[in-house]
């Protein structure tokens, strides 16, 4: 999946960061090769899969962003926006922060089950292969965010649930 989701994010973030808890698969190779322009931060999680480390690791990773929005997904989420537009997410993520509501700091999330008859390739977005899918709100996770209105995030295990915290309580309204 680390092709399928960095060919994804490419085309639309300015920096992407991918945490490593020292992976011995080839994902570190296949990075520096094939993206050098993706920053890797490895952790150690002693050879074990621990909730808790990466609830920290997602709490508090985009701490110091100064960007306009965070992403902080796991290799199998994909952020997608539906457009004719070539340039479709960020266009839309434009246009949201100029609105004066919620929304501008904190996008809804709808999460879907995608599925496929076969693995798709890497030589055109998984997103143009991949058409199937069936909502399900086990995945309607709050991955994207304005850094500069949010406080903390507060990911639970897996980070299916947060607990926002606004810097200011933002304006609700139109």
């Amino acid at each position: 999946m680390i092709r399928h989701s960095l060919n994804h994010y490419s085309q639309f973030c300015d920096t992407i960061n991918v945490l490593d808890n020292q992976s011995t698969d080839d994902t570190l190779a296949i990075i520096k090769a094939e993206y050098p322009h993706v920053n890797v931060i490895s952790f150690n999680s002693e050879g074990t899969f621990n909730d808790n480390i990466h609830a920290f690791i997602k709490n508090t990773c985009w701490k110091r962003s100064k960007a306009d929005w965070v992403i902080v997904a796991d290799m199998d989420e994909l952020l997608y926006y539906h457009t004719n537009n070539t340039n479709g997410l960020r266009a839309r993520l434009s246009e949201v922060l100029h609105h004066n509501t919620i929304y501008n700091f904190l996008p809804i999330v709808t999460g879907y089950n995608m599925f496929s008859e076969t693995f798709p390739g890497y030589d055109q977005q998984i997103t143009d292969q991949v058409k199937h899918g069936v909502p399900n709100e086990n995945f309607n996770k709050q991955i994207i965010f304005s850094p500069q209105h949010i406080k903390e995030t507060n990911f639970g295990p897996g980070a299916h649930a947060c607990n926002i915290k606004f810097i200011d309580e933002p304006i609700l309204g139109n």
